[in-house]
């Protein structure tokens, strides 16, 4: 394929592909579709407007309310970020068996490896991750 259509690159295939990603190679150039055109303004959404009353009306009720105390409360895992309770009244630090690896990967692994003896060594461009 690439004697009759040249050299492949990932970033040439993604620039193509992507009208946004077409303004990286030809920044000076204008795209082939309207750009700066006006958005009208609808004001702010009817769930956002309901979401604000929602709170306002429970830290009236309940107090002042803030995102890290939620997580806190919700997640066990970041409870030691701030202890706010030592006692928790669920299982902590508990051992957990060691089944090895899960046999979805094992068997992705086998076919990547499997692939790779084909086509030789898949890798994916750091800028991809």
């Amino acid at each position: 394929m690439e004697r009759k259509y040249g050299k492949w690159s990932f970033a040439q295939a993604e620039s193509e592909r992507d009208p946004l990603l077409s303004n990286v190679k030809h920044y000076n150039d204008a795209p082939p579709y309207p750009i700066n055109y006006p958005v009208p303004n609808f004001g702010v959404d009817e769930d956002i407007i309901s979401t604000q009353k929602h709170i306002k009306d429970m830290e009236k009720k309940y107090g002042k309310w803030s995102f890290a105390q939620a997580e806190q409360e919700r997640e066990p895992l970041l409870s030691n970020i701030k202890p706010a309770n030592t006692n928790p009244g669920y299982p902590i630090n508990y051992p957990v068996p060691n089944f090895g690896v899960d046999q979805d990967i094992l068997d992705t692994q086998t076919h990547l490896n499997k692939l790779e003896k084909i086509h030789g060594p898949i890798t994916v461009p750091k800028s991809f991750w």
